[in-house]
C-alpha cells in the first residue's frame, strides 16, 4: 500500500490515525473515512491512495472514462480496467455520503 510507503511503517500510520496497528494490518485499501486526513497531512493526490473510489464517484457522477482519466492525469485504459474491476466488485453501489467525499 502507497501509503504505508509514505509513512514508514503502519504503526505512525495508525499513530496518526488514531487505530491500532492491527487494524491498519486488515486493509486491503484506505478506508474512505481516512483519504482526506492522510492526502492533506502527505500533501499527496487522493486520487493516488484510492484511485478505484474515486473512479467509481466521477463514474457515478456521469463523467465518461475520457474525463475521469484527464480529471485523474490517468491513463484512460488503466481508468476503464479499474472501473471495471471495481463495479464487478460492488455493483456501483454508491450513496450521498460517496459523492459528497468527491465533490468536496
Amino acid at each position: 500500500m502507497m501509503v504505508l510507503r509514505e509513512f514508514g511503517s503502519a504503526a505512525e500510520l495508525a499513530k496518526f490515525l488514531g487505530v491500532s496497528s492491527s487494524a491498519i494490518s486488515n486493509w486491503d485499501k484506505v478506508p474512505v473515512q481516512h483519504i482526506r486526513a492522510i492526502a492533506e497531512h502527505k500533501g499527496i493526490n487522493p486520487h493516488r491512495i484510492r484511485p478505484d473510489y474515486y473512479i467509481e464517484a466521477y463514474w457515478s457522477l456521469g463523467k465518461n472514462t475520457n474525463e475521469i482519466s484527464y480529471l485523474m492525469d490517468m491513463p484512460e485504459p488503466d481508468v476503464y480496467r479499474t472501473l471495471v474491476n471495481t463495479l464487478d466488485r460492488k455493483r456501483l453501489k454508491f450513496d450521498d455520503q460517496d459523492r459528497a467525499a468527491v465533490s468536496t
